[in-house]
Protein backbone atom coordinates (compact mmCIF):
# COMPACT_ATOMS: atom_id res chain seq x y z
CA UNK A 1 0.00 0.00 0.00
CA UNK A 2 1.11 3.52 -0.47
CA UNK A 3 1.98 6.12 2.17
CA UNK A 4 -1.50 7.63 2.28
CA UNK A 5 -3.21 4.28 2.78
CA UNK A 6 -1.01 3.40 5.76
CA UNK A 7 -1.57 6.88 7.21
CA UNK A 8 -5.36 6.44 6.93
CA UNK A 9 -5.17 3.04 8.59
CA UNK A 10 -3.06 4.57 11.35
CA UNK A 11 -5.56 7.36 11.94
CA UNK A 12 -8.38 4.83 12.14
CA UNK A 13 -6.44 2.60 14.55
CA UNK A 14 -5.43 5.59 16.68
CA UNK A 15 -9.05 6.71 16.96
CA UNK A 16 -10.23 3.21 17.86
CA UNK A 17 -7.56 2.80 20.53
CA UNK A 18 -8.20 6.26 21.97
CA UNK A 19 -11.93 5.61 22.30
CA UNK A 20 -11.68 2.02 23.53
CA UNK A 21 -9.02 2.38 26.24
CA UNK A 22 -9.31 4.19 29.53
CA UNK A 23 -7.05 7.21 29.31
CA UNK A 24 -5.56 9.61 31.76
CA UNK A 25 -5.59 13.35 31.28
CA UNK A 26 -2.11 13.16 29.69
CA UNK A 27 -3.33 11.04 26.79
CA UNK A 28 -4.58 13.09 23.88
CA UNK A 29 -6.47 12.26 20.73
CA UNK A 30 -3.74 13.78 18.54
CA UNK A 31 -1.09 11.73 20.33
CA UNK A 32 -3.06 8.51 19.84
CA UNK A 33 -3.51 9.29 16.16
CA UNK A 34 0.19 10.02 15.65
CA UNK A 35 1.19 6.82 17.45
CA UNK A 36 -1.42 4.92 15.42
CA UNK A 37 0.04 6.21 12.15
CA UNK A 38 3.58 5.34 13.24
CA UNK A 39 2.38 1.93 14.30
CA UNK A 40 0.66 1.29 10.98
CA UNK A 41 3.92 2.04 9.18
CA UNK A 42 5.84 -0.21 11.56
CA UNK A 43 3.32 -3.00 11.06
CA UNK A 44 3.50 -2.60 7.29
CA UNK A 45 7.29 -2.67 7.27
CA UNK A 46 7.54 -5.63 9.63
CA UNK A 47 4.87 -7.52 7.74
CA UNK A 48 6.78 -7.00 4.50
CA UNK A 49 10.28 -7.65 5.85
CA UNK A 50 9.65 -10.53 8.25
CA UNK A 51 6.67 -12.33 6.77
CA UNK A 52 6.83 -11.23 3.15
CA UNK A 53 3.29 -9.87 3.31
CA UNK A 54 2.98 -7.46 0.42
CA UNK A 55 -0.16 -5.49 1.09
CA UNK A 56 -1.51 -3.61 -1.90
CA UNK A 57 -5.13 -2.81 -1.06
CA UNK A 58 -7.60 -2.21 1.74
CA UNK A 59 -8.67 -5.58 3.09
CA UNK A 60 -8.85 -7.46 6.38
CA UNK A 61 -5.21 -8.60 6.28
CA UNK A 62 -3.89 -5.08 5.77
CA UNK A 63 -6.09 -3.82 8.62
CA UNK A 64 -4.81 -6.57 10.93
CA UNK A 65 -1.17 -5.81 10.07
CA UNK A 66 -1.70 -2.10 10.67
CA UNK A 67 -3.54 -2.78 13.92
CA UNK A 68 -0.79 -5.04 15.25
CA UNK A 69 1.90 -2.49 14.45
CA UNK A 70 -0.12 0.25 16.08
CA UNK A 71 -0.74 -1.83 19.18
CA UNK A 72 2.99 -2.48 19.52
CA UNK A 73 3.80 1.23 19.30
CA UNK A 74 0.95 2.31 21.60
CA UNK A 75 1.82 -0.30 24.26
CA UNK A 76 5.49 0.65 24.09
CA UNK A 77 4.55 4.31 24.48
CA UNK A 78 2.35 3.67 27.50
CA UNK A 79 5.05 1.49 29.08
CA UNK A 80 7.70 4.15 28.53
CA UNK A 81 5.55 6.74 30.29
CA UNK A 82 5.41 4.58 33.41
CA UNK A 83 9.21 4.55 33.77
Amino acid sequence: MNFLSWALFGVLIGLIVHVSTPTSSRDSLIGAIILGVLGAFVGGLLGDIIFGINIEEFNLLSFIVAALGSMIILIASKSARKL
